[in-house]
């Protein structure tokens, strides 16, 4: 009797020992989510364990572009299913990401999901997908460059016509200055920059208008015939024009337009034993053709004017304009 009693007692001291000795039961403790201030790498969270299980789950859907106008939308996947509704080229659906072969083995369909959440079937030639499947590894999905370019025209074709859209931005030319001395002409070809805005409400509510104003930080090289040195100074030009668009596209734009003008010129020459301070106001016309083309965001604009004031003459101009909305 004691031997046992010895025994049992025996056994229980040792599992009190191992038990303080961590050899017991794991009992687990909770994580501490609270960043340590010291080393804030140290501490992982369960939330961000969750995060990144999170992003690593595979999308099971897709956005798709209809290809087609009136593209067929069917209750199941064959060509002899009911039809649910027709879609108009350009609209977008939820589509899955790779196409299931049809019933009776006619056809691909894509399982979509349209914008009033109905669920159908469409035809794999009547849509384009945002993904396409990699050829060097089918289990992989790639993006689709064909869908970009599509995405980016149906923008383009949903905003209006270039003629009402409002653009500015910088621009620069090459204008072939001219003016009237002692009952001849001179003329310089010189380099211009400047701003311009087109489109309606550029000066005021309205019809749509082209606004330039061009400058130059230099004299005309001709100034140097009767100058004893190098001219300086500066002048602008700045006009208005109404343009009349001749042929207009979705992306490009060829127009004419006509409208007022001034130039100012500020000089100072030193002639012989004096320095000639010459400023002066010029009122005239100016007629231009120029072709536009867009982009997303921006346009790029290249124009010939034929200014006529005082005297007549010809500039070249590129412009880089901003779509504002």
């Amino acid at each position: 009797m004691y031997i046992w009693v010895f025994v049992l007692a025996l056994v229980l001291l040792t599992a009190e020992r191992s038990y303080a000795q961590g050899l017991g039961p794991v009992v687990p403790t909770p994580v501490d989510t609270s960043v340590s201030k010291n080393n804030p790498k140290k501490t992982k969270t369960v939330a961000s364990k969750k995060q990144r299980l999170g992003k690593s789950r595979k999308a099971r859907a897709q956005l798709a572009i209809v290809e087609v106008e009136g593209a067929a939308v069917y209750q199941f996947p064959n060509f002899d299913s009911p039809i649910l509704e027709y879609l108009r080229a350009g609209t977008k659906v939820m589509a899955s990401l790779k196409p299931k072969t049809g019933i009776g083995g006619f056809g691909a369909f894509y399982r979509v999901r349209l914008q009033n959440k109905k669920l159908g079937w469409m035809a794999d030639v009547d849509l384009l997908p945002q993904f396409k499947e990699d050829p060097r590894n089918r289990k992989k999905q790639t993006a689709n460059p064909e869908y970009e370019e599509l995405k980016e025209q149906a923008k383009m074709a949903a905003r209006e016509p270039i003629y009402f859209e409002k653009y500015l931005g910088p621009g620069l030319g090459m204008v072939q200055f001219t003016e009237k001395f002692d009952g001849g002409e001179l003329s310089s070809d010189v380099m211009m920059f400047g701003f311009r805005s087109m489109g309606p409400g550029v000066l005021f509510d309205g019809p749509p208008m082209d606004f330039s104003l061009m400058f130059s930080i230099e004299a005309p090289d001709y100034y140097t015939k009767f100058a004893n040195g190098p001219a300086t100074g500066f002048f602008l030009i700045s006009d208005v024009l109404m343009p009349f668009p001749i042929v207009e596209g979705r992306s490009g734009m060829f127009t004419i337009g006509l409208g007022p003008m001034i130039t100012y010129t500020h000089f100072q020459v030193a002639v012989k034993n004096s320095n000639i301070d010459s400023q002066e106001v010029r009122l005239g016309l100016v007629g231009g053709a120029g072709y536009m083309h867009r982009f997303s965001k921006f346009a790029l604009r290249l124009d010939a004017k034929y200014y006529y004031e005082r005297t007549a003459y010809l500039g070249a101009h590129l412009s880089f304009l901003f779509f504002k909305k």
